[in-house]
């Protein structure tokens, strides 16, 4: 998806069309945090002034990878801070929800993505 315009009508049809692909997948179980992590790397590009999108998602039966990347000019990597604040509590759910994530800045903007797959029970 390319994005020329954020707005919370955006943010919503992104995280329906995330949701939508994985379970088409076939991954009902991973749709929910795939979606929740899509709408928190679009809201932390919104925050940092992006002027554009493009959000690229892959997945299958057992993974999804979401990549966003945003355009503006660049004021470096996407670096969540404090856990007291909103980009803290979006580090934290990153680092809870994903098997990892990471961050790239391109020079006019920041690409920053996650990996969910499907965990295995508890034995």
């Amino acid at each position: 998806m390319v994005l020329d315009r954020l707005d919370p009508a955006t943010v919503a049809e992104i995280r329906f069309s995330i949701r939508q692909l994985v379970e088409g997948a076939g991954a009902r179980g991973i749709a929910p945090s795939a979606a929740l992590l899509t709408t928190e790397l679009v809201a932390g590009a919104f925050e940092r002034g992006a002027r554009s999108l493009i959000v690229y998602a892959e997945c299958d039966r057992r993974h999804v990878r979401v990549e966003v990347g945003d355009s503006f000019r660049s004021t470096g990597a996407y670096v969540p801070a404090r856990h007291g604040d909103a980009t803290g509590l979006r580090r934290r759910l990153l680092d809870e929800l994903t098997d990892g994530w990471g961050s790239i800045s391109t020079g006019d903007g920041d690409l920053v993505w996650f990996d969910v797959g499907i965990r295995s029970p508890a034995r």
